[in-house]
């Protein structure tokens, strides 16, 4: 049997796998909210539109920093790029997470800054980075909200992410990162990159990123409170809900976006503090949310990627 043929029959099996997840995740919400429809807290429910237009608006906000942020990334690796054109190739390419393999998002940021002028290897260090800092800055998140709020019942297993903060820096540590990048880059026989930015630029990146958590996560609480009336005072374990749900489900390596694995994450967190039914509800609104928001953002910057392309 070949190479070729092994490789084709593991990527079915993955394949397989992860429409058995997906189905048996939300099979298994399905079914719990089912059970419990009739302790949904409908008297309690009233739409507001208001809070649902917000929810939208700390999304965007999060899009542009994090945008502006890819954007600093690239400056400090010698590439110039503007902030439209930014916002253009990731609204584009962030659509790719939806379809299994998890490298499209690559491959298709990759491409377009590559019509830009950008050569493939830094695109590919820069989201490298990029993602070690979101991983790392939303382990952050999740700490401080659930390290500073009172009467947390969180299970303690869930705090085993927290070893992403130290490992992660370290791992970031320009010298560090660069080896890492560059042993890689040897083994597929490419040209080296040597990364010139400084551990406190990287640093600061990483408090940037903490902030596109926190207007998501505010986005998030809006998104609730645009249908159930929840107090503000789980604010900070429903955004540090938001952020681990999100780490665990990048982090799965099968599902397209994470898809199944970060809703069964967010579910069984979310029950913690709001009644089962509406921790469901909430569970699958955020998917249906963060998904129109990128097909939001991709139908009004995607002109900016048309333009690379020309």
């Amino acid at each position: 049997m070949t190479s070729n043929s092994l490789a084709k029959k593991r990527q079915i099996l993955k394949k397989i796998i992860a429409v058995i997840i997906i189905v048996a995740v939300f099979s298994f919400l399905g079914k719990v909210l089912y059970q419990n429809w009739t302790k949904v807290p409908f008297e309690k429910l009233e739409f507001n539109y208001i809070f649902l237009t917000l929810s939208f608006v700390f999304l965007f906000f999060c899009f542009l920093l994090g945008s502006f942020i890819w954007k600093l990334i690239l400056r400090s690796m010698g590439e110039s790029i503007t902030l439209k054109k930014s916002m253009g190739i990731i609204a584009v390419s962030q659509l790719g997470r939806y379809i299994p393999g998890k490298v499209w998002t690559f491959f298709g940021r990759m491409y377009l800054a590559k019509r830009e002028g950008i050569p493939e290897r830094k695109t590919a260090t820069s989201m490298i980075l990029e993602t070690g800092l979101l991983v790392i800055s939303a382990a952050i998140i999740f700490l401080i909200a659930f390290g500073f709020c009172k009467g947390t019942v969180l299970p303690n297993k869930v705090y085993w992410a927290l070893f992403l903060i130290p490992a992660g820096l370290i791992v970031l540590y320009p010298p560090i990162f660069t080896s890492i990048i560059n042993f890689f880059l040897k083994r597929l026989k490419r040209e080296v990159i040597d990364i010139k930015i400084r551990y406190i630029e990287i640093l600061g990146l990483l408090i940037l990123y903490c902030f596109v958590w926190l207007f998501q996560g505010i986005g998030f609480y809006f998104l609730i409170k645009s249908f159930y009336p929840v107090e503000f005072a789980s604010f900070l374990p429903l955004m540090g809900t938001y952020t681990i749900s999100w780490v665990i489900g990048f982090l799965s390596l099968i599902t397209p976006g994470g898809l199944g694995v970060r809703e069964g994450i967010m579910g069984f967190l979310l029950k913690f503090y709001l009644p089962v039914s509406i921790a469901i509800i909430a569970t699958l609104l955020a998917r249906i949310w963060i998904t129109i928001g990128e097909l939001i953002f991709f139908g009004i910057f995607a002109r900016g990627a048309r333009k690379v392309e020309s």
